[in-house]
């Protein structure tokens, strides 16, 4: 699964939400592997600023954040691993 989100925050600041499956076998060991997969999804999660230079303020983190948690809530069985870049 592959999904690519632009947020748009006041006029000056847009960020850029991926969220990509993670091939378990890469961190975990084939038993734990398989035995994860059967339930759950490993969700990678990429922010990105595409646009502004002024600090994040906490209304647009919280804006984020919130956004991030609705696509959870509504995937019970995804399980998120999050990185960020500058």
């Amino acid at each position: 699964m592959n999904l690519t989100f632009s947020l748009k925050y006041r006029q000056t600041d847009e960020y850029l939400i991926r969220l990509s499956s993670v091939c378990l076998a890469d961190f975990l060991s084939k038993d734990v592997s398989e035995s994860i997969s059967k339930k759950h999804e490993i969700i990678e999660i990429g922010l990105q600023r595409i646009k502004g230079e002024m600090p994040t303020n906490v209304v647009t983190l919280s804006q984020i954040t919130n956004f991030i948690a609705k696509i959870f809530e509504q995937n019970k069985h995804f399980i998120f691993y999050f990185f960020a870049t500058t």
